[in-house]
């Protein structure tokens, strides 16, 4: 168990139910609580559909994701990601990514 964030907070930045995915990890394997940036438009800084289309790589736009939530909410931890996941094509009850 990692104890440099336990009992730490994370504000998570996702308009599309990341948290379910994402939240009970953090919380039981590293011990940090998850807090959804409720009301951060995510989507402006590009869709999966690409009708808003993505400025710079995956990681770039996580981490711009991340920090719009830190500022909107004032906390020093952010989390994002970037693309989206879906069945693993092999082992369908694994998760995977999906970078389209």
């Amino acid at each position: 168990m990692s104890w440099t964030y336990r009992g730490a907070k994370a504000i998570l930045s996702t308009m599309h139910g990341k948290e379910a995915a994402i939240a009970p990890p953090m919380r039981n394997c590293v011990g940090m609580d998850i807090i959804t940036a409720v009301g951060v438009d995510t989507d402006k800084l590009g869709t999966f559909t690409a009708e808003v289309p993505r400025i710079g790589n995956m990681r770039d736009v996580a981490i711009k994701k991340a920090r719009l939530g830190m500022r909107a909410f004032g906390f020093t931890i952010g989390i994002a990601s970037e693309g989206s996941f879906g069945s693993h094509p092999v082992v369908p009850c694994l998760r995977a990514g999906h970078e389209p």
